[in-house]
């Protein structure tokens, strides 16, 4: 791991680690604000940090940039909570690789089908292994 002021979050290690398809990617990740921007490579398409501020984003750009494995880095401003626990009002986010596919809308009116298989596409995108996507799809239907 490439470093860039601070330690990783040991939260986010783990995260990926229990998820990635090839958790080597590890290894060439980058440290930015406390979060790990794991690159582009075999499985994964592209990834992204969701971060407090625009400083911070620009932080995270510099950081990133000139990385062969970390392409078409772009920022994008969002008042979509990255998830159900995010109480944050906005989110400052910089992705690299390929377009995420998009959720279904309008969202709230989504089948279950429909949102099953935003998360598949989401999962292999990513680079989730097969094992983690199933997992992810159980606790959801619970």
């Amino acid at each position: 791991m490439t470093a860039s002021g601070s330690e990783p979050d040991r939260v986010d290690v783990r995260y990926f680690k229990t998820r990635l398809e090839d958790p080597a990617l590890l290894d060439e990740a980058v440290v930015v604000e406390g979060l790990l921007a794991v690159p582009v490579r075999g499985r994964r398409r592209g990834g992204f940090v969701s971060l407090a501020t625009a400083e911070s984003a620009d932080r995270a750009i510099a950081a990133l940039s000139g990385r062969a494995d970390f392409p078409n880095l772009r920022y994008e401003f969002s008042s979509y909570p990255a998830d159900e626990f995010d109480d944050a009002e906005e989110y400052h986010i910089v992705l690299w690789g390929d377009d995420p596919p998009e959720l279904p809308k309008p969202v709230d009116e989504a089948s279950d089908y429909e949102m099953r298989e935003y998360d598949i596409a989401s999962g292999r995108f990513y680079g989730y292994s097969e094992k983690a996507i199933q997992r992810y799809l159980r606790k959801r239907r619970a």
